[in-house]
């Protein structure tokens, strides 16, 4: 089964890194799963060097999970990462507000079918923003 970011064309999910093999390089792929989703080869770099590139790599990975691919490639300067990250983080905080006040309003009804239809569309709201 695919998930969305497969289906938009990369590997979704944390990544982790792991080595170095007996050649000095290594694997970079998704927590618990064997499939490399990526290499970094020493290619004669000190092993200092190669280890800092696997390690950045991996953490700026993490760091853009939720982001568009093409929110980070250059060619646009007027892309802004920090104010994507503020936006994405006002989003968050916007839904938890929202969830507080349905969950709220769920807490204080009486009427069973109108409970039963807010939570529904609270979820379902949840799941279409994961």
């Amino acid at each position: 089964m695919t998930d969305k970011h497969e289906r938009e064309g990369h590997t979704a999910g944390q990544l982790i890194l792991d080595g170095p093999d007996e050649f000095g390089d290594y694997t970079i792929s998704r927590v618990n799963e064997a499939l490399a989703v990526a290499a970094v080869i020493s290619n004669m770099r000190p092993a200092r060097v190669t280890e800092a590139n696997a390690r950045r790599l991996v953490a700026a990975w993490n760091a853009c999970r939720g982001l568009k691919t093409a929110d980070l490639e250059p060619g646009d300067p007027s892309v802004n990462l920090y104010e994507l990250h503020i936006a994405r983080a006002d989003a968050a905080e916007a839904m938890f507000f929202e969830a507080q006040a349905s969950f709220e309003r769920l807490m204080t009804a009486t009427d069973t079918e109108w409970i039963q239809n807010e939570a529904t569309w609270m979820f379902a709201k949840l799941e279409a923003r994961k």
